[in-house]
């Protein structure tokens, strides 16, 4: 009796009239099967009975698949209602090594080959694993036919399975070395239509994340988003868990802060902490450089040790992905998926998962730089209402000292003039002269923080008469104009007209009094070509000018360049110009020699840049 049968082609087949019905009866089944399992019955049908098993099993590429094997996918399974016998469902992936029967099948060079497990020969031909695998199966005898490419690679196999012993006649090895070759390209087909079909549907289910993860503003919708996406494959839960790690970076505990899904029935509440250190397999997924694992069976994953195994079996977490969120600059976590019963992981899900922890990496570095903007943000706005109290106190509690200093002192010049002496009256116009300086910088002060703080109201600005109007507030005070004007036509510019004609008007100020003495004291006004597309405004006089190593101290509040004996002023003026000119978006700068002048440029962004400056 043939144990075990590995023949060669039979160059002459079909022998006869039957054979060659045969053949073509089954070729035409064959290229007409409309799904893996009709192609798998219709393959078998010569050999296979009632009593009998079958399954076609498709090899993927090796870079496409789980770790360092090929992947393994069962396309097809058929088996009868009240067989003992239980083989792998269809759409099961599994590791060629994890199979050893796969293993011996799919490397062995003959195109069909038959096993009778009764007997001694053929137990011995196949390796322990495989044994075992047939046997926990219930099968008796297997034929397998072998689809290859006509490179030579393998595509897969063909396997029929009987509780008893069946053996392949010669005319059945002939046929199946003949139907091979085309069982092969039509399987691989199959395969690739069905990767086809899965690749759609998980970039589908990668937009869908993506479309919600791009509007995520925190934690809670960044988990809401993914399991939007991840739902498609019946997830049953998404946690999302931050981790501590020790000085030497060791993770150590990991804790819960978001949940979609249902991970309350899951053991995984916001709050739930775990200790690491006493689950070396998560500690180490979390950790580990690429940053991701795919747990298809918690119960029987070796990679899990018992303490981790213990924890997700107890939670019911039957099939786990784990995907490690590690960010330099920020954060570490993890995002956990979680099936209530084991599921089944095709190459591509791993390329899936991938690009979903990418995207929500990026999404968390952009998450943390704007919980760290609004960080600045919320200090900056206390900040502003210390100033805002401190500029109410000045205004309120500051101010009529002052006018009460200012006002007694003249009242005790006026009233009591002769009984005081010289000396007495000159100390107290000393006290009017600094009160009323003391007033002024208080009003300068408050000037530029209602600048910070003014509702700017926007419109097109005529800045020829903004500027010509504002030289002649500047000199309002003086007998005579205390220099000459010379004022090109300027460009309309966009902003808020009384900031711009305030600018102009401190510009004014600034220059009259840095040209008073000069022989010729004159001020220009005019526009010269354009910076980042915008109109450059500028304001030049031939005063006494400054060097230019202390040009940044201009715009500086209270920083003067001058001695305050000869020249007035409190050192606010050019500060509340600088802020203007930042909220409206713009750029001033200055030019300066000294006894050459002095030039201020400026531009107008036509647009309010915030309260700061």
């Amino acid at each position: 009796m043939r144990n075990m049968h590995i023949m060669t082609k039979m160059n002459s087949f079909p022998r006869t009239l039957e054979q060659a019905s045969t053949f073509l009866e089954v070729t035409q089944a064959i290229v007409s099967a409309p799904t893996p399992i009709d192609l798998l019955r219709a393959f078998l049908q010569p050999i296979g009975d009632e009593q009998s098993s079958g399954c076609l099993l498709a090899v993927v590429d090796p870079a496409a698949g789980q770790h360092s094997d090929e992947a393994i996918q069962m396309m097809a399974s058929f088996e009868p209602a009240d067989s003992a016998m239980s083989i792998m469902a269809a759409g099961t992936w599994t590791r060629k090594g994890d199979v050893a029967l796969m293993d011996s099948f799919l490397t062995n060079p003959s195109i069909v080959q038959y096993y009778d497990l009764s007997t001694a020969a053929a137990r011995e031909r196949l390796d322990p694993a495989s044994l075992q695998w047939l046997d926990e199966r219930g099968v008796g005898s297997v034929g397998v036919i072998g689809l290859r490419h006509p490179a030579g690679r393998s595509i897969g196999l063909a396997a029929i399975c009987w509780q008893q012993p069946r053996p392949f006649s010669q005319d059945e090895y002939a046929l199946y070395e003949h139907l091979a070759p085309m069982m092969a390209r039509l399987t691989e087909n199959f395969r690739d239509a069905e990767q086809r079909v899965r690749t759609l549907r998980l970039t589908e289910m990668l937009y869908q994340a993506n479309r919600h993860l791009i509007g995520a503003k925190d934690y809670d919708q960044i988990v809401d988003a993914v399991f939007r996406g991840v739902s498609q494959s019946q997830a049953a839960a998404v946690s999302m868990l931050t981790v501590s790690s020790d000085d030497a970076g060791v993770p150590e505990w990991a804790t819960v802060i978001a949940t979609g899904g249902a991970s309350a029935n899951f053991g995984l509440q916001v709050g739930t902490r775990c200790d690491l250190a006493n689950h070396p397999s998560a500690q180490s997924w979390i950790n580990q450089p690429d940053g991701l694992v795919l747990v298809a069976d918690t119960a029987n994953d070796g990679r899990l040790d018992e303490a981790s195994r213990k924890l997700l079996l107890e939670n019911g977490i039957q099939s786990v992905v784990c995907v490690a969120l590690l960010r330099p600059s920020a954060w570490n976590g993890a995002l956990l998926v979680c099936w209530d019963q084991p599921h089944l992981f095709a190459p591509l899900d791993e390329q899936f998962y991938r690009a979903l922890s990418g995207q929500i990496a990026a999404i968390l570095e952009n998450y943390q730089l704007r919980q760290a903007e609004q960080q600045v943000i919320q200090q900056l706005a206390a900040t502003n209402s210390e100033l805002e109290a401190f500029t109410y106190s000045v205004s309120h509690d500051l101010r009529a000292p002052l006018r009460a200093m200012d006002g007694f002192s003249k009242i005790l010049i006026d009233k009591y003039r002769d009984q005081i002496p010289e000396e007495g009256r000159r100390y107290l116009e000393r006290v009017r002269v600094n009160a009323q300086h003391m007033g002024s910088l208080i009003d300068d002060l408050l000037t530029l923080s209602r600048v910070g703080k003014r509702v700017m109201a926007m419109a097109q600005v005529d800045m020829t008469n903004i500027a010509y109007g504002a030289f002649y507030e500047a000199i309002i005070d003086q007998e005579a104009p205390p220099a000459r004007l010379v004022l090109h036509p300027l460009p309309a510019a966009v902003g808020d007209p009384g900031l711009l004609s305030q600018v102009y008007v401190n510009m004014f100020s600034n220059a009259v009094k840095f040209t008073r003495g000069r022989p010729d004291p004159l001020i220009e006004v005019g526009a010269d070509g354009e910076a980042q597309g915008l109109p450059v405004y500028f304001v030049r006089d031939n005063g006494i000018g400054f060097d230019m190593q202390y040009a940044d101290k201009v715009f500086g509040v209270f920083q003067r360049l001058h001695d305050a004996k000869e020249y007035e002023g409190t050192g606010v003026g050019m500060a509340i110009v600088s802020r203007i000119i930042n909220r409206h978006g713009g750029r001033i700068w200055v030019e300066s020699a000294p006894e050459q002048g002095t030039t201020f440029y400026f531009t107008v962004g036509g647009g309010d840049a915030g309260s700061g400056g």
